[in-house]
């Protein structure tokens, strides 16, 4: 868990264009704090990713997720609608011939 909310700290503020200096602010803590949960020098309790998360306003989930994991599931979920929807074409075609 610890690399994985590393990273994803590290690329959820810099998708949103966010220093450490800022995220401090908004926690009202300091840069040094931000700077060692950044580089695995503090391991954040489970109440400050919520924190972190609601200052980022993300799900504190995001944090914690493997990304790959996330868009593997995601990639799999799309899959498997799609073959849904293929089944049901199906079935309708099939009804079609049976009349």
């Amino acid at each position: 868990m610890k690399s994985e909310f590393i990273k994803n700290l590290k690329r959820i503020m810099f998708e949103k264009g966010i220093t450490q200096k800022d995220l401090a602010q908004k926690l009202n803590t300091t840069q040094s704090f931000i700077s060692a949960y950044q580089t695995g020098a503090r391991n954040p309790k489970p109440e400050t990713i919520e924190k972190i998360a609601k200052a980022l306003d993300i799900p504190a989930s995001i944090l914690i997720t493997n990304k790959q994991e996330k868009e593997n599931k995601e990639s799999i979920l799309e899959k498997f609608e799609k073959l849904e929807k293929r089944i049901s074409i199906l079935e309708e075609e099939f009804k079609k011939l049976k009349k």
